[in-house]
């Protein structure tokens, strides 16, 4: 059996072009409009990234960079759709935990529920 000869330029231009999308998309559209949302951001990286692969002509580099643009585009929509598992700013919770914000919270270690002169019924 032939060995595979391993093309490390190609290899080397593909990830540098990957890294070269994802960063520089961001870098490009923070310094253009940094109050965009990161949908609108994301939108934009993505049809970037396909334009830069459809149009690249069989150069790695580009290609590369096609390919990091939408990375970095699909990691912006997550972010928006809040797909990251980040959850929902102010709740949280361990095993036996459970806090809805700073002021409330359920304590299963202890069997109390507390809260700023919140009603409370039933049990736990």
């Amino acid at each position: 059996m032939a060995k595979k000869k391993i093309n490390f330029t190609q290899i080397a231009m593909q990830v540098g072009g990957t890294a070269a999308g994802a960063v520089g998309t961001e870098i490009a559209l923070n310094a253009v409009a940094p109050t965009m949302s990161p949908m609108m951001k994301g939108l934009i990286q993505i049809g970037a990234g396909g334009a830069a692969i459809a149009f690249d002509g069989g150069n790695t580099l580009v290609e590369g960079i096609g390919h990091g643009s939408i990375a970095a585009g699909a990691l912006n929509l997550a972010r928006n759709f809040n797909l990251l598992g980040g959850g929902v700013s102010g709740i949280g919770a361990d095993d036996d935990t459970i806090t809805v914000d700073s002021d409330w919270s359920i304590d299963g270690d202890n069997d109390a529920m507390t809260g700023d002169n919140d009603a409370v019924t039933g049990t736990i």
